[in-house]
């Protein structure tokens, strides 16, 4: 990919830090690198990526990764309201990402949104 050149630490959920990839150096040029995760609710199993891009077809890629890392699919998936999934909040009513909405839907997997 290149050189590493800046991390951060996050943290969430009761102290699981973990230092996580911000920039990297691509012939000389410096990029951003964002961090995918996914965590079963159950029973706490994690599947974390990078990826250079936030856009739908990138998250897509980054759910088929994840339930075909965790061997399945989950009947339900909460997200965060990043644009690649939600669009806005017509009252308490999510508008998806009309293709986040058609690929849950093809997959039969319930989206659901992060309380505000």
């Amino acid at each position: 990919m290149g050189k590493l050149i800046r991390a951060v630490l996050r943290g969430r959920n009761g102290g699981n830090t973990i230092l996580l990839p911000d920039q990297y150096e691509r012939e000389g040029v410096p990029r951003k690198v964002y961090g995918f995760t996914a965590i079963l609710c159950y029973s706490r199993m994690r599947f974390v990526t990078f990826v250079k891009r936030c856009d739908a077809p990138t998250m897509i890629r980054c759910l088929m990764e994840a339930f075909e890392y965790f061997g399945g699919l989950p009947k339900a998936a909460l997200t965060d309201r990043m644009k690649s999934v939600l669009l806005e909040m017509e009252g308490k009513i999510p508008r998806w990402n009309p293709r986040f909405a058609d690929f849950m839907a093809s997959i039969g997997v319930a989206p659901r949104v992060c309380k505000a």
